[in-house]
C-alpha cells in the first residue's frame, strides 16, 4: 500500500502516520532494517544491536565535545540504537528519546536491558506527549538521525519547529542529517531530498556551523548524484 491508498482508506491521516503504519509492517514481516527494531542489519546481515549505533555515537561525541554532564535530545529516537550508548554514557536522566509511536521504542527497551541492565533512567515517550516536557528538560545536544528526510513536504514546517523547540535552550547544538538535491525530488517510497538553502531557511533561530561534507564537497557529489546525504551541525542564536 502507497501512501495514496493509505489516505484513501484514512482521509485524516497524515503521510507520519503512514510511515509509522508502513514501518510497523516491515518490522513485523521480519524483514531487515538497518535503524529500527530489536534486530538491526547492515548490508543485509545480522549486526549485534550493540555494535549498530557505535559509530555514530563516538562521531556525535568528538564533534560535538560531549560529556557525560550533558543533556540530549534524541528526536526520532526509533528503537534507541544510537541512543542506548547515550544512556549507559550520560549522568542518569540526561537523555530524553522521543518518536512518533511507542512501538518503535519498545521494540528497542529489552535490548537495552540485555546489554547494560534494568537500573538506568531515562524519559522515553512519543513527541506528541512528550515534546512541551522536553523544551523545559533543556537539551544542551539536540540530534535527529535517520529522520529528516523521511519527512512528506507538507510536515516540514511542523519537524523543524519540534527541532526547534527541542533546542529552544540558548546556546543549544542541533544536528541532524538528511538529503540535499539541487531541486526537491522524492526517491523511493519514504524519502524526500530538498536543495542545501531549504534548512537555513527553515531554521531561521539558529546559525549553520557547518555541513558534512562541506558545501564545497557537496555541491562538487551533486554533479554526478543526483541526492546527497548531507550532516547538518546548528547552534541556536
Amino acid at each position: 500500500m502507497d501512501f495514496e491508498d493509505y489516505k484513501a482508506e484514512h482521509p485524516n491521516a497524515k503521510f507520519s502516520d503512514y510511515y509509522v503504519e508502513k514501518l510497523a509492517e516491515v518490522l513485523r514481516d521480519g524483514e531487515a532494517h538497518g535503524a529500527l527494531g530489536k534486530d538491526l542489519y547492515r548490508k543485509g546481515e545480522l549486526i549485534s544491536f550493540e555494535e549498530a549505533g557505535q559509530d555514530e555515537f563516538d562521531k556525535y561525541c568528538k564533534w560535538f565535545d560531549l560529556t557525560p554532564d550533558t543533556k540530549v535530545i534524541d528526536l526520532g529516537c526509533g528503537s534507541l540504537r544510537v541512543g542506548l550508548h547515550f544512556i549507559r554514557w550520560l549522568n542518569s536522566g540526561n537523555y530524553f528519546g522521543m518518536d512518533l509511536t511507542m512501538d518503535f521504542i519498545d521494540m528497542g527497551r529489552p535490548r537495552v536491558n540485555e546489554i547494560i541492565g534494568t537500573e538506568w533512567q531515562a524519559e522515553l515517550g512519543t513527541i506528541a506527549d512528550k515534546l512541551e516536557q522536553a523544551v523545559d528538560f533543556g537539551a544542551d545536544f539536540v540530534f535527529s538521525s535517520n529522520v529528516a528526510y523521511h519527512v512528506h513536504p507538507d510536515e516540514c514546517a511542523t519537524y523543524f519547529d519540534q527541532l526547534d523547540r527541542a533546542a529552544s535552550k540558548p546556546g543549544a547544538t542541533l544536528c541532524f542529517d538528511t538529503r540535499i538535491a539541487k531541486e526537491q525530488v522524492r526517491f523511493g517510497d519514504r524519502n524526500w531530498a530538498f536543495p542545501f538553502e531549504f534548512q537555513e531557511e527553515a531554521l531561521p533561530n539558529f546559525k549553520l556551523v557547518r555541513t558534512i561534507p562541506a558545501r564545497e564537497k557537496m555541491e562538487e557529489l551533486l554533479e554526478t548524484n543526483e541526492v546527497v546525504r548531507v550532516i547538518f551541525h546548528f547552534e541556536r542564536a
